[in-house]
């Protein structure tokens, strides 16, 4: 399951990115530009290199932790959207161990996907979100 084969989740991060209005936006691998996500990001100017102020990633890998690893990746005030985190059991088992991450601060949880912030001043809270 894609990210782009899901409309909720297209919908939440299409909100997500409305909402935060990020000035730079990475995504991990390169959508279809036919795909609804790769038509969603067509509007957001795409960033090569770090930090990010939000950063999409389709499923939680193995990539997600060594992104979240070098802290240049990633500033106080970044985004992380996580999508398709019950596509699999083992996807699911690595989204609990990414949002217990000391460096992850709030985590907004959804069925289909979720984000990661990382803002130090802030307590650590978890919201799930039922869409």
């Amino acid at each position: 399951a894609h990210l782009e084969k899901s409309p909720v989740q297209t919908k939440l991060l299409r909100a997500s990115l409305e909402y935060f209005k990020p000035d730079r936006v990475g995504v991990a691998g390169t959508p279809p530009p036919d795909s609804p996500l790769g038509q969603l990001l067509m509007k957001e100017t795409l960033c090569a290199h770090p930090p990010y102020d939000f950063f999409i990633f389709e499923t939680p890998s193995e990539s997600v932790d060594t992104f979240l690893s070098d802290r240049g990746n990633w500033h106080n005030d970044s985004i992380v959207y996580i999508g398709n985190l019950r596509v699999s059991p083992s996807g699911y088992k690595r989204w609990g161990e990414i949002k217990a991450l000391p460096s992850v601060r709030v985590v907004l949880e959804t069925y289909w996907g979720g984000l990661l912030l990382f803002r130090r001043e802030q307590a650590r809270e978890h919201f799930r979100i039922r869409t």
